[in-house]
């Protein structure tokens, strides 16, 4: 009995810590640049997904004015103590790039502060943008 009682609460806690990473998805916008952060838990690959990206306006054949996306990828690499972690490469052209280690952090319910640190370090706070 008293290891059904156990098996039980263990059960509960891990479900409850689970739950807890879900306040992160959503889609984030800052103030400090032209990024969109979009964070998602895939069913199929049973994890959270990074979208990050950038909308460039750019000429098509005849002149006129089309958005596309400049993707920005992050990989995710675990959470820890309420934190989400990811990695980022970025390739400016061929002989330039940029590394990255990340730390989400929710501050408030529609607040989200992400550390950079690595070639560059820098924070950016994101606010959930209402779709």
């Amino acid at each position: 009995m008293k290891k059904i009682l156990l098996i039980l609460l263990l059960f509960c806690f891990f479900s409850v810590k689970a739950q807890d990473y879900n306040k992160f998805k959503g889609h984030w916008v800052t103030e400090k640049s032209e990024i969109n952060l979009r964070i998602y838990f895939n069913k199929a690959q049973k994890k959270l997904v990074f979208w990050q990206y950038k909308e460039v306006e750019t000429l098509d054949y005849y002149n006129c004015k089309i958005k596309s996306y400049k993707y920005l990828p992050i990989r995710y690499t675990g959470k820890e103590n309420g934190k989400l972690k990811g990695i980022i490469l970025y390739w400016y052209n061929q002989n330039e790039s940029a590394y990255f280690e990340t730390t989400y952090e929710l501050v408030e319910k529609n607040k989200l502060k992400v550390v950079f640190k690595g070639d560059y370090n820098f924070t950016y706070y994101y606010k959930r943008k209402e779709i």
